[in-house]
């Protein structure tokens, strides 16, 4: 889902053409991504997108837990033991993945101003360097930090 609006990222760059318009949305989607990504929980439009997600989880975590049922039974059956444990362990890996997903979801923040605004600065270097930069900017960890998860 998108925060930020094209409009709002050409207005925070002072860009006023529309020639790098494809570039910008990539880059854009692409700071969007990375600020959730550091904030390691899923960020929802509003208190209602966040609440009908959280009651859904769940309904998701049994769904995981019975395929992940299903996959373990499988796995045991094989007669290689070798090909069984890596079996075994893909299902739990399946089903690992579902509880991080649902654990990212109910620690999940509606978007606010400050998450907005490190989006924003995340962009501005996306923008101006060019070549390999791992380094996310100072301001905009520590506008996320306060919202971050650690679970």
């Amino acid at each position: 889902m998108a925060f930020l609006t094209l409009a709002q990222a050409k207005e925070h760059l002072r860009v006023d053409d529309s020639a790098g318009d494809a570039d910008l949305t990539l880059k854009l989607a692409a700071a969007e991504r990375a600020a959730i990504e550091y904030l390691n929980c899923n960020v929802y439009a509003d208190s209602t997108a966040l609440n009908a997600a959280i009651a859904a989880v769940p309904a998701t975590l049994a769904a995981a837990k019975v395929t992940y049922d299903a996959a373990y039974l499988v796995a045991v059956a094989i007669t290689d033991p070798d090909l069984s444990l890596i079996e075994q362990g893909y299902a739990m890996s399946v089903y690992m993945r579902a509880v991080y997903a649902a654990t990212r979801t109910r620690q999940g923040i509606v978007i606010n101003e400050q998450v907005q605004s490190a989006m924003l600065l995340i962009l501005g270097r996306l923008y101006e360097v060019r070549e390999d930069d791992a380094e996310m900017p100072r301001a905009a960890q520590d506008l996320l930090n306060p919202f971050r998860c650690y679970a």
